[in-house]
Parts: structure tokens; sequence; C-alpha cells
């Protein structure tokens, strides 16, 4: 995360809070598509992490 932000990839900020963020939203989608792999099928789950990264860089 801190090279990604010296590469002004992502936004500044502390860079372990934002991998455990990061971290936390994958594995909160892990559980959603166990629980639920009809409502969670891997293309959703692509476009949802897609939007997830999009937003972190968006505070650019």
């Amino acid at each position: 995360m801190a090279a990604a932000q010296t590469l002004g990839e992502l936004p500044p900020g502390d860079p372990a809070r934002i991998a455990a963020t990061a971290q936390s939203f994958t594995l909160g989608l892990v559980v959603q598509a166990l629980l639920d792999p009809a409502g969670f099928p891997p293309e959703r789950q692509q476009e949802l992490l897609d939007d997830y990264l999009a937003g972190l860089t968006a505070r650019l």
C-alpha cells in the first residue's frame, strides 16, 4: 500500500488501515459468496471488487 501511495496509485493515509479495509471487504465478499453463491457469482464478485478499488482511486 505504501508503495502504491508513493506512486500516486492510492490516496494518502495510513497504509495499514487501507490494507485492513481492503482485506475486510474481500473477506466479506467471500462470506457472501459462500452463503449465497447464486447471488454472488464470480462475475458479480469481480464487479464489486472493481467498484471498491475504483472508489479508492477516485479519492486521488
